[in-house]
């Protein structure tokens, strides 16, 4: 909410949730006003400088995510075709040695 100007005077004005609805609370004039108004405006610098940080955060951590996720992608490929150069195959959620190994010349 903030300072209102009525009859030429300045009066700071906060705004007040009351069950559930936004109402403007008069909390005065002068100096107690200043302090009061100088009070809020940090807190809003506060929650916007935390809400900032938060999001920052998130957005490292999401591509924190993309990186590994990419990386677990390609770790599973190199060691897929290890495995499959090896003699294994994969059945049914497991991976088996052949019991006719390829690679060897009877």
């Amino acid at each position: 909410m903030g300072w209102e100007v009525r009859r030429g005077q300045r009066y700071y004005y906060r705004s007040v949730r009351v069950h559930g609805k936004v109402r403007k609370e008069y909390v005065g004039r002068g100096a107690r006003a200043e302090q009061l108004a100088q009070a809020q405006a940090e807190r809003q610098r506060s929650v916007g400088t935390r809400r900032k940080l938060r999001h920052e955060c998130c957005a490292l951590l999401r591509r924190l995510d993309r990186d590994l996720s990419r990386y677990w992608r390609q770790s599973e490929t190199l060691v897929r075709g290890a495995l499959l150069a090896a003699g294994y195959h994969y059945h049914r959620g497991e991976w088996r040695h052949s019991k006719h190994d390829r690679s060897s010349t009877n």
